[in-house]
């Protein structure tokens, strides 16, 4: 049986959301869901069982009366593989004189500061939590708004790069004449960078009769902390009869970014064919040669001579008889007319 979130403040129910959407088990969401943890104790119950150790190891660490910072220095040691004592519950008598102690000594050392310092001297942070994205540079001083006081030393945490998922503690402390003042900055480092998708193209033209599939057209898939993750690409090859469709591809990292990426399938039609014609080649020009004239030689001065005689063999005579007509009383004749052709 969860315990009722009502109860929780809104930084509880925040950590119980990511501990879902992280993926976790049921048995390790209850580990989180305790309502006798605040906030910072959730987180670093969270965080260990992200960062997959052994669920048993959290559960023993994660008590209620071991605080946030104490349990992410147990839980440090135990990845290093050093035995760990985890505190036993204090009784409520002890619990009561130790917190009166703590706060005699907290009284104490403020009046021999301000017994030692007339001037008051502390710092202050823009607050309690930071968040950063993977791959974003974390530098102290951004973080102190304030420093008061004279002869003031204030240490401040190395600067770094966030590299992977999880929570950091950041401790700064400052010192005055042996007073050291020491405050605390939670530092969540989430992952909020979508994978990129890369495809061979975004456009391509088919036939119908074509068979399509859409995995053929993915080169990678790389996440800037999960790394190579092409083998959780995602698409359908299912098409249907529009001409022009798009084929969503997308990818998802482990703290839930996504990547999309999209192809463009174009259904070209075959052209209609037509009758081939073959053109005939023209025929060559043909060239003719003008002929030239021959000169012309000046016949010389012919005497009348008798017309050569034909032979006879050439000669062929036809007689014709044509009949005349003749009105007179005379009567009609006939008259013969020869030709010859040779």
């Amino acid at each position: 049986m969860f315990a009722d979130e009502n109860a929780f403040t809104l930084l509880q129910k925040d950590e119980v959301r990511k501990a879902v959407q992280a993926g976790l088990s049921e048995e390790a969401i209850q580990l989180v869901r305790n309502e006798h943890l605040n906030y910072r104790q959730m987180a670093v119950i969270r965080s260990a069982l992200e960062s997959g150790m052994d669920i048993g190891q959290v559960r023993a660490i994660g008590r209620h009366w071991v605080s946030a910072d104490e349990m992410q220095e147990l839980l440090d040691e135990l990845r290093n593989g050093q035995t760990v004592r985890v505190p036993t519950r204090p009784l409520p008598l002890a619990a009561i004189a130790r917190v009166s102690a703590a706060l005699l000594l907290g009284v104490t050392l403020l009046l021999s500061a301000f017994a030692r310092h007339p001037k008051e001297c502390g710092f202050e942070l823009t607050g309690e939590e930071i968040r950063l994205s993977v791959g974003m540079e974390y530098h102290p001083e951004a973080y102190v708004k304030e420093i008061h006081g004279e002869d003031v030393s204030l240490i401040m945490p190395e600067a770094f790069t966030a590299e992977t998922p999880g929570v950091r503690i950041a401790a700064y402390e400052l010192e005055a004449d042996g007073v050291r003042i020491r405050k605390l900055l939670r530092i969540v480092i989430t992952d909020e960078t979508p994978p990129e998708l890369t495809l061979t193209t975004d456009h391509i033209e088919l036939l119908r009769v074509t068979p399509f599939a859409c995995e053929s057209y993915i080169v990678s898939a790389v996440d800037n902390v999960d790394g190579d993750i092409t083998d959780r690409v995602t698409c359908d090859s299912t098409l249907g009869e529009a001409e022009t469709q798009n084929v969503t591809y997308s990818v998802t990292d482990a703290a839930g970014n996504t990547g999309t990426a999209s192809l463009e399938v174009h259904f070209a039609e075959l052209p209609d064919s037509e009758p081939e014609v073959i053109e005939t080649p023209a025929p060559a020009p043909v060239r003719y040669e003008r002929p030239v004239p021959k000169p012309q030689v000046p016949s010389p001065v012919q005497t009348e001579t008798a017309p050569a005689e034909v032979p006879a063999e050439y000669e062929t005579i036809i007689t014709e008889e044509y009949e005349t007509l003749d009105y007179s009383d005379a009567g009609s004749e006939s008259t013969v007319v020869e030709h010859r052709f040779g």
